[in-house]
């Protein structure tokens, strides 16, 4: 029996609700694995007739120039990691500082180190952590922070054999895929919690981390999630040499030819 409308209407409102910063792409990926089977037009049609949209956000005119840096879109994960802070704060006003560190490859979420105060030597700690786990990457991209041209994180890189890219001061968008992700936490999760202690803190964005990792789609990469797009990666590395766009498209169509015939074998 066909769903009818109000059904993907109600959908609808309540993924608006939960998630008001995400479209209708995203909600009709979200459909999806609810277990209904439409297309995105009819989600496209319903969402406008029920009135919902996203907030407008102002955008702000960029001054400064950027210059040409390598390693900038690698082609294979665990190349170039980027790192940025974030700040927030507690009900009692004592601030919270969060270390992001992402693969710039493909788009996932490595570390949101918490801590009132992180030091360069702190910088260090996490990323030895994460070498351990998955190995030494080739670029690590940050800004002019303290934190970032210490003794101590040159004296890590040299070591690692890691090549350390420095943005331009005044140049966040040379960073720009850590400061989406920096956007992304903002909109969705810090502007929306109250943290009434660190730990608190720490235990929602560890939350955060795995479902953004696992299950929230991206919109660049073909709106797949970071470890779906990884796996469909992995299982044929030849298609990593094609142009981002159609590579991503690819992998897009793949997850949902084999989530479809997945279904299929289900049923029968």
């Amino acid at each position: 029996v066909k769903d009818s409308d109000e059904v993907i209407t109600k959908l609808l409102k309540h993924f608006a609700l939960k998630y008001p910063k995400r479209g209708y792409k995203k909600a009709y990926r979200w459909i999806l694995e609810e277990g209904f089977i439409l297309n995105i037009k009819r989600v496209h049609r319903l969402w406008i007739k029920a009135g919902l949209r996203v907030p407008f956000t102002k955008k702000k005119r960029r001054s400064g120039h950027g210059k040409s840096m390598g390693g900038h879109s690698p082609i294979f994960p665990n190349v170039t990691w980027a790192c940025d802070f974030q700040f927030d704060q507690t009900t009692d006003w004592p601030r919270i500082k969060i270390l992001n560190i992402i693969d710039e490859y493909s788009r996932e979420i490595l570390a949101t180190t918490q801590g009132r105060s992180i030091t360069s030597r702190s910088v260090t700690q996490a990323l030895d952590v994460l070498v351990a786990a998955r190995g030494t990457p080739k670029y690590l991209r940050a800004d002019n922070g303290p934190e970032f041209i210490s003794k101590a994180l040159k004296g890590w890189a040299d070591e690692m054999g890691v090549t350390m890219y420095y943005i331009d001061p005044g140049s966040p968008w040379q960073n720009g895929k850590c400061e989406s992700f920096n956007s992304i936490l903002r909109r969705e999760v810090l502007n929306g919690e109250l943290f009434i202690s660190l730990q608190q803190a720490r235990v929602v964005l560890e939350d955060f981390q795995e479902t953004y990792n696992k299950w929230r789609p991206h919109s660049s990469l073909g709106y797949l999630s970071p470890e779906e797009f990884l796996s469909l990666a992995r299982a044929d590395q030849r298609k990593i040499l094609l142009k981002s766009s159609k590579r991503r498209n690819y992998y897009a169509k793949e997850f949902f030819k084999i989530s479809a015939n997945q279904d299929l074998a289900m049923v029968s």
